[in-house]
């Protein structure tokens, strides 16, 4: 973040607006994918649970 803001500092503003947009594009794609990887966590351990719990059933 802070090689950004360095950076940053050096552009024009029309630029600078440029690489916001750019930035703030790809921080979104970032947290999206984070997302779905946390919910695919999330079922796996369901997935897992709900294994162990048919398991402690049969015995």
């Amino acid at each position: 973040m802070r090689l950004i803001i360095l950076y940053s500092e050096q552009l024009p503003d029309d630029a600078m607006r440029e690489c916001d947009e750019e930035v703030r594009a790809r921080l979104n794609e970032l947290s999206h994918y984070v997302f779905e990887q946390k919910k695919k966590e999330e079922e796996k351990t369901q997935v897992f649970y709900q294994k162990v719990e048919h398991k402690n059933e049969e015995n």
